[in-house]
């Protein structure tokens, strides 16, 4: 189950399995991209088509039955969405296909491109621009752009990340920058018996919440980030001195906001249209449903600096999303704080909404604590194998610093700890 730690050689056990049997399975980002642009539901059966793949990621035998089991949708609209793929080239019949035994086939980015590209009809100015894409050459006048751009939306021209056009012939197959890994789990649930992910975001508003949800997983990397780069999103907060203690400084954050960048799941034109007020609200929405759902969380880190720096450990707070080491070093750094901190600092510092405390070394004069955005549901891969390993190493040396910083700050107060693990599901 997804939200269960697993030991190093538990997780190895689970990747070195076929894919069918490991619990995780791929999607090309650029088939999802054209996919979670329009609506929802079809966006969703193809997910739990996708679910019923094996180690190729292609073949799956599971059809509508599994979308009304998975997805919570009655029949004829569990049929009609699998029938959609199916129209819009997204997925095809096997040849082995059968109305008794249904099997179908994903189709691959490059194929469904040239399948949009036979059935086009061109005037003579597109069929002049794309022997010069085909020759070698790029748009470059505006007419040529307005005219590539419009072929792009047309599934006749694919435009890569970079800003190049390549026609459907030869754009390259899916490699690892082009695929998206997802835990089986966010499909079926887990032996908690919890209603699966995708049967929650099917009822949810704003419907690009289920675009976002997986686009985020191409961000995740528990290994490097303890999640999703703070570069992407995070929460940021502020920061405030409170009191000094030998080679140690207690500082004081509060929450302040989101911070994002307008690239990797946020690289649409969807999240900036209309006045520019309305963008950031945009993306404030759909992570809040996110979030409301236990699909997503934020987990502090205190890291040496806030632009470009290093997670020094991870400060839990009991969110859904963290590991129980996380949180045992999170209580250990406030009963530090707070040893070290007089009652009347700790009443000023709670009454200026300051909720977080931490000791930090005083020759790391830009730390700074950072919510790093994490996924409930991670795949149970070799990066997430070395992020727990990691944790295990580094986690009990920082509570036994901040449990000795606690035994001996004068004055102690007796503390207990307040953290509690919330909505573990």
């Amino acid at each position: 189950q997804m939200d269960k730690e697993l030991s190093v050689g538990e997780v190895m056990q689970v990747t070195t399995a076929k894919s069918g049997s490991r619990g995780f399975f791929a999607i090309d980002s650029r088939i999802w991209e054209q996919l979670s642009s329009d609506g929802v539901n079809r966006s969703i059966a193809y997910l739990v088509l996708a679910c019923g793949t094996g180690s190729g990621n292609k073949a799956t035998s599971w059809s509508t039955q599994a979308v009304m089991k998975y997805a919570g949708m009655g029949w004829q609209r569990a049929k009609n969405n699998v029938l959609s793929t199916i129209e819009d080239g997204f997925v095809r019949r096997a040849a082995i296909h059968t109305e008794e035994r249904p099997r179908y086939e994903l189709t691959t980015f490059p194929e469904f491109m040239c399948s949009s590209y036979a059935d086009a009809k061109f005037d003579r100015f597109d069929l002049s621009l794309l022997s010069a894409i085909k020759a070698g050459e790029q748009p470059k006048s505006a007419s040529q752009l307005r005219r590539a751009r419009s072929l792009a939306m047309n599934d006749c021209l694919w435009r890569d990340r970079e800003g190049h056009y390549w026609l459907p012939s030869e754009i390259p197959a899916a490699s690892s920058e082009h695929l998206i890994w997802l835990p089986n789990s966010i499909v079926t649930g887990t032996p908690k018996l919890e209603e699966p992910p995708i049967h929650r975001l099917r009822s949810a508003e704003p419907w690009w919440a289920t675009g976002l949800f997986v686009n985020l997983y191409a961000e995740h990397n528990l290994r490097d980030d303890g999640g999703i780069s703070p570069a992407t999103l995070s929460m940021k907060f502020d920061r405030k001195e409170f009191a000094r203690k030998g080679a140690y400084v207690v500082w004081g954050f509060r929450e302040k906001g989101l911070a994002y960048g307008w690239h990797g799941p946020f690289d649409d034109d969807k999240w900036r249209f209309g006045p520019k007020e309305k963008w950031e609200l945009r993306v404030k929405e759909n992570v809040e449903c996110l979030k409301s759902l236990g699909l997503f969380s934020f987990v502090p880190h205190v890291y040496d600096r806030q632009r470009d720096g290093e997670p020094l450990h991870a400060y839990g707070i009991g969110a859904i999303g963290e590991a129980d080491i996380e949180l045992k070093i999170g209580d250990a750094a406030r009963r530090a704080a707070m040893a070290m901190l007089s009652k009347e600092v700790r009443e000023r510092a709670e009454a200026e909404g300051f909720n977080y405390f931490c000791p930090i070394h005083r020759s790391k004069t830009s730390a700074q604590m950072i919510g790093v955005g994490r996924l409930t549901y991670r795949p149970h891969t070799m990066r997430t194998a070395r992020w727990f390993a990691g944790l295990q190493e580094r986690g009990p040396a920082w509570i036994e610093t901040f449990d000795t910083l606690a035994s001996g700050a004068e004055g102690r107060p007796e503390l207990q700890k307040t953290s509690k693990r919330v909505n573990e599901s």
